[in-house]
């Protein structure tokens, strides 16, 4: 399953109009000859000029406080978008860069670990089984949770930062159709693996809708392991940097098995969908995933000491 067979003139009809690829060399020597970091925008080296992309102010000059009423009320509505690049905003941006960066480290096109993994990833759908994709050893792992209290500007920010890179990124040279950073929202069923599944393919879907994603994998009949297995080669074949996942803490885990031990009740736990992304991609696609949610997605995370280290490099963030 590849991008190859859609006509270049499908760049007409992306939703996101894509850019064409300008390389630029990294100042890192050893990320310099990888085409998906080298297209990415210039990261900017000064947390002056950071912030000021990060900025998004109000239109406001003094005059308008002698404007009329309703005017003045009509102003009020654009504090819907006011943003400020906080320090810990310009931490998280460049943390955001740098795991991205990392994160395409081995996933160069046309190599032969890409191509290991999108064959080991249709030998699973032939299988249907995502469960047989196993793990990667001695990889990098690069899963993050941000996590704090609701209310705190943690989907704000992140949406904002994942705006700072272009919705899709052609490669006329590898035919590739990179989607630098992918926001998904983890619906309040967190525990079923079609609802994660079709907010990867639906995701991916609008930045390219030449490939006709939904039509081929959500309105089949496809079943809800099949569809997963999909969103995973999706992620694999548009080169896709960084997976966010929102409202993270949405799960329903635990269930009292009482087939299994009818004398007494056995609390088990169930493997979650959001549990089988972090382990899957992170391990054998190589892609970076930051999980944001309240603290409740820290006794998620923490459950197993497996996904407890991966809780390091992002702090909890608190009030202002």
């Amino acid at each position: 399953m590849t991008a190859k067979h859609l006509p270049q003139t499908a760049a007409d009809k992306v939703f996101f109009k894509p850019v064409t690829a300008n390389y630029q060399p990294h100042p890192i020597p050893r990320l310099q000859n990888n085409p998906l970091i080298s297209a990415l925008p210039r990261f900017p080296t000064k947390r002056s000029e950071l912030k000021a992309a990060l900025n998004s102010l109000p239109d406001f000059s003094p005059e308008q406080r002698l404007a009329p009423r309703v005017i003045r009320k009509m102003q009020l509505a654009q504090l819907s978008r006011f943003f400020v690049g906080l320090p810990r905003v310009c931490e998280l941006s460049e943390y955001f860069y740098a795991v991205m960066c990392e994160g395409y480290v081995g996933r160069e096109p046309n190599t032969a670990a890409a191509n290991t993994i999108l064959q080991q990833l249709y030998d699973c759908q032939q299988l249907g089984k995502y469960c047989s994709l196993g793990r990667v050893e001695n990889t990098a792992q690069f899963c993050s949770a941000l996590t704090g209290m609701p209310g705190t500007g943690k989907s704000f920010t992140l949406t904002t930062i994942a705006q700072m890179y272009p919705p899709i990124i052609h490669h006329p040279e590898y035919d590739i159709w990179q989607i630098p950073t992918l926001y998904i929202e983890m619906a309040y069923n967190g525990a079923s693996l079609a609802t994660l599944a079709q907010a990867i393919i639906t995701e991916i879907a609008k930045r390219y809708p030449p490939g006709d994603y939904e039509r081929l994998y959500l309105r089949s009949r496809a079943n809800a392991e099949q569809q997963l297995l999909a969103a995973f080669a999706l992620i694999h074949i548009h080169r896709v940097g960084i997976v966010i996942v929102d409202e993270s803490q949405n799960r329903d885990y635990e269930f009292e098995d009482i087939a299994e031990n009818p004398r007494r009740k056995k609390k088990a736990v169930r493997q979650s969908p959001l549990a089988t992304l972090l382990i899957t991609a992170s391990n054998r696609l190589q892609v970076p995933l930051l999980l944001a949610g309240t603290s409740e997605l820290e006794q998620v995370l923490g459950s197993r000491l497996s996904k407890t280290r991966r809780l390091a490099g992002m702090p909890h963030w608190g009030p202002l």
